[in-house]
């Protein structure tokens, strides 16, 4: 499991290379989901320049999925360059909030692209960020775990007849929520990396990816890099952080056990 525990883009102000559209490209790099980009073609691409070292790139876009060319695409380098300049791809099924990890480095030139296969369907960037995230020493998925990118935030009312059958149905979504449990964390990392997440999550919204992305990802390598366990879609972003503090271990004193609860999208 990898966490978010800072954002270099924020307040950042990325340029548009294609799909120039109307809206202001600053709004890509605001958490307020009522600020958007849409692109005036299928395919979008944005450009964050040099943006120092960096480890994550977590994006979150709709009106792009499905079919399979429908894509989100991490870079380190032009948007024509080839496979060695991915840092990341998601073929694109469901809009979901996308985290990419891979090893730290210097980008020199950020690039994500975001193409859509319908020309119905102009992709809309809500939110994207990129640092450094920590990664749980011990996986961060204790029994019971709920993976709350696998879910829908919707609740459905519906109303029967004499036959108490149903006529009509009224859906609206809602807001998910959701918890990590951390236990028998050492007293260092405590201390250290996890006060630095707390100072960014108090002040910002963190993104979440369950799972251990694969490092040099290529175009050729992606089916075998979903086998062994690729899904930067396995993601969500979180908000509304509720604090609690560090609970003792039973056994020692040299381990303490956390837990931290939360509001969450997963844009589906």
């Amino acid at each position: 499991m990898f966490i978010s525990k800072n954002n270099v883009l924020a307040g950042r102000t990325p340029s548009v290379t294609t799909g120039v559209g109307t809206d202001l490209p600053s709004n890509m790099s605001s958490p307020d989901f009522s600020l958007s980009y849409t692109a005036s073609g299928t395919r979008l691409v944005i450009n964050y320049g040099n943006v120092g070292q960096i480890d994550y790139v977590a994006v979150c876009a709709s009106n792009y999925a499905g079919g399979s060319d429908a894509r989100i695409t991490v870079r380190n380098g032009t948007s024509s360059a080839g496979a060695t300049s991915v840092r990341g791809i998601y073929t694109a099924n469901r809009p979901h909030v996308c985290m990419f990890n891979f090893d730290r480095e210097s980008v020199t030139e950020l690039i994500i692209v975001i193409d859509s296969e319908q020309t119905s369907k102009l992709p809309t960037v809500h939110y994207i960020a990129a640092g450094e995230a920590l990664q749980v020493p011990n996986g961060g998925e204790v029994s019971g775990y709920a993976r709350q990118w696998l879910t829908r935030g919707v609740e459905t009312r519906t109303q029967g007849n004499d036959l108490a059958a149903p006529i009509a149905s009224l859906r609206k979504r809602v807001g998910l929520s959701g918890s990590i449990n951390i236990p028998n964390m050492l007293n260092s990392f405590v201390r250290d990396e996890w006060q630095q997440f707390l100072d960014f999550a108090s002040a910002q919204p963190f993104f979440i990816c369950e799972q251990e992305n694969l490092i040099g990802v290529s175009d050729t390598d992606e089916d075998i890099k979903r086998e062994q366990g690729y899904l930067p879609e396995a993601s969500y972003m979180c908000y509304n952080p509720k604090f609690t503090a560090p609970r003792a271990h039973s056994d020692t004193r040299a381990l303490q056990n956390l837990q931290l609860r939360f509001d969450c999208y997963n844009g589906l």
